[in-house]
C-alpha cells in the first residue's frame, strides 16, 4: 500500500479525526489500540506507525506489531466491528487474492508439489544427496 492508501484505510477504520506525521518510509499516528493496550488508556503522541516498505503496523508504546490484515482483525476484536471488506480488499491487492480461507482446500487446477528424488534426504535442516 502506498502512503495515501494507508491514510485512507486508517481514516476509514479509526475515524476521520486521526492525524498523521509523515516520515520517509512510515506513516505515524497515535496508537489505535491505546485505550485497550496502553497503561494510561491513551496515546498523546504518535507512538504507532505503518511501514510503507512492508505494510507492518508497529506501536513503540504497547509493542503491538501486525501485518495489515492482522491489524484489522485485532482492531475488529477490540471494537466489535467487522472489517472483512477491508481485509478482502487487502487480500486482492496485496496478495493477488490467493489466500485460502481456513479449512478451504486448494483448487483442483493447482499443481501438485513434486516429490523429492529418492536419493535426496533431509537431515538437520540440510538436503543431502547420496
Amino acid at each position: 500500500m502506498d502512503r495515501e492508501a494507508v491514510k485512507r484505510l486508517l481514516k476509514d477504520v479509526a475515524g476521520p479525526q486521526i492525524t498523521f506525521v509523515d516520515h520517509e518510509n512510515w506513516v505515524s499516528f497515535s496508537c489505535v489500540f491505546a485505550r485497550w493496550k496502553h497503561a494510561r488508556g491513551g496515546d498523546t503522541r504518535p507512538s504507532a506507525g505503518i511501514s510503507l516498505d512492508n505494510n507492518i503496523y508497529n506501536c513503540q508504546a504497547c509493542h503491538s506489531k501486525y501485518s495489515m490484515i492482522g491489524f484489522l482483525r485485532e482492531l475488529g476484536r477490540h471494537t466489535g466491528k467487522d472489517y472483512q471488506e477491508h481485509i478482502d480488499s487487502l487480500d486482492d491487492g496485496e496478495f493477488g487474492g490467493g489466500l485460502l480461507v481456513w479449512g478451504q482446500k486448494t483448487k483442483a487446477e493447482d499443481p501438485m508439489p513434486q516429490p523429492l528424488d529418492a536419493s535426496t534426504r533431509v537431515r538437520a535442516g540440510r538436503a543431502r544427496v547420496g
